[in-house]
């Protein structure tokens, strides 16, 4: 397969991709849809920075504006302007910024508790990858996570073998890629699942946390499906853990009641 290393080649691909988008509007994309429900169990709804690195049409930003996060600032970076004008138009949202440029040389400055990399890793050539790697990390704060969707490299294989439905860049990625990109952004995987959207096991969602090797308080950063609390408010969750003290108490008195009993037995 060529591979135009041109950035401007690149870039004037998904100016002419950005129309799937509208398509994809009209009619739904399955691969989206569980890339949205996948990060509505893996963010936690107090996260306050999230930053999207290829957001495409914006729907995945919209979807983490509306249905995830209560007020998050979320920052969805992409190389297509037409893609862009579209995020625009089609979901915009006062707590989203949409900005043109580069994932890799994309200036910014602030420091994000997320970064979500929507079906694009697989995109960056792997001679830029470790530039990437080295942006992350000066991009995440020190207990930061990425969340990431790429094809599995099932998928990907039959892609090539078919020729088709390939973009200009469209690396395999593996979980040996994934745990280098973990090692190089000083995080461990902490999530891994591949799914099945159009073909048996054709997708892999991933997390990669900072911190994900250590031990602790369980706090918001947990209190989310995929890493153990469900999506409950902080009093509901007193509430459970008082009634299971309670339960624990109980199950204790009857112990020592029985013990109790077992003992005037023997004596008697």
């Amino acid at each position: 397969m060529a591979r135009p290393t041109d950035l401007d080649n690149i870039r004037s691909f998904y100016e002419g991709f950005a129309a799937n988008f509208l398509r994809d509007y009209v009619h739904g994309n399955e691969r989206v849809k569980r890339q949205c429900q996948f990060l509505s169990m893996a963010l936690p709804r107090e996260s306050e920075t999230i930053l999207i690195l290829g957001c495409g049409s914006g729907e995945t930003a919209f979807h983490i504006a509306t249905k995830v996060t209560a007020g998050a600032r979320i920052l969805a970076v992409d190389i297509s302007a037409a893609a862009l004008e579209i995020a625009s138009k089609l979901f915009s949202h006062e707590r989203i910024e949409y900005r043109h440029g580069d994932a890799i040389e994309q200036t910014l400055d602030s420091k994000w508790d997320y970064v979500v990399l929507p079906d694009v890793y697989e995109h960056i050539p792997r001679e830029r990858r470790t530039a990437l790697h080295a942006r992350l990390n000066s991009l995440m704060h020190k207990d930061g996570a990425v969340l990431l969707t790429v094809p599995s490299p099932a998928k990907q294989a039959f892609l090539r073998a078919s020729g088709t439905g390939l973009q200009p860049i469209d690396e395999i990625v593996t979980l040996e890629d994934l745990v280098e990109l973990a090692t190089e952004i000083h995080g461990v995987i902490t999530y891994f699942n591949v799914i099945s959207v159009w073909e048996r096991n054709d997708y892999i969602h991933a997390i990669i946390q900072r911190g994900g090797d250590q031990t602790g308080p369980i706090g918001f950063v947990e209190s989310v499906p995929l890493r153990g609390w469900p999506h409950r408010g902080i009093y509901v969750r007193a509430l459970e853990f008082v009634l299971y003290r309670l339960r624990v108490f109980k199950l204790q008195e009857l112990f020592r009641v029985l013990k109790a009993r077992r003992r005037l037995r023997r004596e008697l």
